[in-house]
């Protein structure tokens, strides 16, 4: 086999190989990654999401964090769950995919505040507190070369009743989609 041919076989392979890379994102029914929705009392984690057909998803999402050391919230946890319904899903020349969706969520938060005794160095006062989560909103899945996913929710979040709030939040995440 000449060169020339050899070239154009080569030429040929690799673009049917990158075409196949960026197809349509929307078919992945899993995503692992990581999110975080900007409260007043900040809360996010690890997510796992199941979608199931083409318009209902299913996300867990979990976060622990514990620092002994902390003058201010040494124990923060969170799980939540939420479901989204799809409004409307487009692909851009195959590289990008987008997904409209709305959403609901439901979540624990729970705690410890701390005062601290700066005079004495030591906690003054330790509080554990016990919160619902609940969320509602819109949001945008944007999925880049068929498996990096991100979101951009926008609604109002509740938290109660350990100081009760209700306000605008923002939710950003990243994931990997299969």
């Amino acid at each position: 086999m000449n060169k020339r041919l050899r070239k154009i076989l080569c030429i040929l392979v690799l673009s049917g190989l990158s075409f196949g890379a960026f197809a349509g994102g929307l078919d992945n029914k899993n995503g692992i990654g990581t999110y975080l929705f900007i409260t007043d009392r900040p809360f996010g984690g690890l997510q796992y999401e199941r979608r199931f057909g083409d318009s209902v998803g299913l996300k867990f999402g979990l976060f622990a964090y514990y620092d002994n050391d902390s003058t201010t919230e040494p124990l923060n946890m969170s799980f939540t769950m939420e479901v989204d319904y799809s409004l409307f899903e487009t692909t851009y020349k195959d590289i990008i995919c987008s997904r409209l969706f709305l959403y609901a969520l439901a979540g624990y938060q729970g705690g410890i505040d701390r005062k601290w005794d700066y005079v004495n160095e030591v906690p003054k006062e330790e509080t554990f507190y016990n919160n619902a989560l609940t969320s509602l909103g819109v949001g945008f899945d944007f999925i880049f070369m068929d498996h990096l996913s991100v979101p951009l929710q926008l609604g109002m979040v509740g938290i109660f009743p350990y100081q009760t709030k209700i306000g605008f939040t923002v939710c950003l995440g990243v994931r990997y989609v299969w």
